[in-house]
């Protein structure tokens, strides 16, 4: 009884696990010069969006006016995407004194911006497979 109790357990867990991961693939385009690195973060909640406590994050450096983040074993959820190109490779997205960016970013679902970054809501998606999603950069 034990053994077919311990079985079954096992069987769930790996079967749980398997399936509840996922590869997300980040299509960056419209990149302004060819030559930098793209800054990809992956966000859990309104809470966390833009903020240091991210899912995971990737530093990709790119030749051309497009390239990808490939993310693996991401936990099916909702996400929120932010990319940035970051041209002098310093790790931060410059601002000007207003706070307004001085390079090219954007976010999944390419939401149109006001007076600020989108929501979380906004920038949604949903992870329950393999996804791929392009995102401008403007």
């Amino acid at each position: 009884m034990k053994s077919i109790l311990w079985s079954s357990l096992l069987l769930l867990h790996f079967h749980t696990s398997s399936a509840q991961l996922a590869t997300l693939t980040v299509q960056i385009d419209n990149l302004p010069v060819d030559q930098g690195d793209v800054l990809v973060a992956i966000y859990s909640s309104s809470e966390t969006f833009l903020s240091d406590d991210l899912v995971q994050g990737s530093t990709v450096s790119c030749m051309r006016e497009s390239c990808q983040a490939v993310f693996e074993e991401v936990p099916f959820g909702s996400y929120a995407i932010s990319a940035f190109f970051d041209e002098n490779r310093n790790g931060e997205l410059d601002k000007n004194w207003f706070g307004m960016p001085k390079e090219a970013f954007g976010f999944s679902n390419n939401p149109t911006l006001r007076f600020g970054p989108p929501s979380f809501n906004e920038a949604k998606v949903v992870i329950e497979q393999e996804k791929q999603l392009v995102v401008i950069l403007f």
